[in-house]
């Protein structure tokens, strides 16, 4: 209890408003007096600005940054040598064409895959006579094994041309 006691009489008073607030000349120190707010409803209301009035526009400041970066980037490509891309060129057209040319035919050899399945699922599960696995292998040379050289040829050339070009991430 006595410990108790003393950490009770260590603690600060807290003040209420109606208490008097403590002596500052004795702690040392008196604090700043706080200002007084303006009157703001006696200001009126604020001056209108109009924007021709102003030192900058922002539209003509972002032109102004705009001509500024081109300038930058026209001095930094002539500095390295740096050629501008020709955008639509027959290099990316080429390269846009064979790339959607792989994709479609990826999409097929998964139909093919697919109807393969499909056939062993009805030779295996349902009989002993199946005539959707007959049909793919009466058509495996002529649609599906042009369209998985297709795919790995292409898949191969890609690789190449990327190892060649330099563009390989590893």
């Amino acid at each position: 209890r006595a410990l108790g006691a003393r950490r009770r009489a260590a603690l600060p008073r807290r003040w209420a408003g109606n208490q008097p607030l403590p002596d500052f000349d004795s702690m040392g120190s008196k604090p700043a007096a706080p200002e007084p707010l303006p009157d703001f409803q006696s200001m009126g209301a604020a001056p209108e600005v109009r924007p021709e009035a102003l030192p900058l526009q922002p539209k003509a400041k972002l032109k102004t940054e705009m001509d500024d970066l081109a300038r930058d980037i026209s001095t930094l490509r002539k500095k390295e040598g740096l050629k501008q891309e020709d955008e639509g060129g027959i290099g990316e057209f080429a390269k846009g064409a064979f790339v959607k040319i792989l994709l479609a035919d990826f999409f097929v050899v998964l139909a093919f895959l697919g109807w393969f399945i499909v056939g062993l699922l009805q030779k295996y599960g349902g009989g002993a006579e199946s005539p959707i696995l007959d049909s793919f292998r009466a058509n495996f040379e002529t649609l599906v094994q042009p369209a998985l050289g297709l795919l790995m040829g292409g898949t191969l050339l890609g690789g190449a041309l990327e190892k060649i070009n330099g563009n390989d991430d590893n």
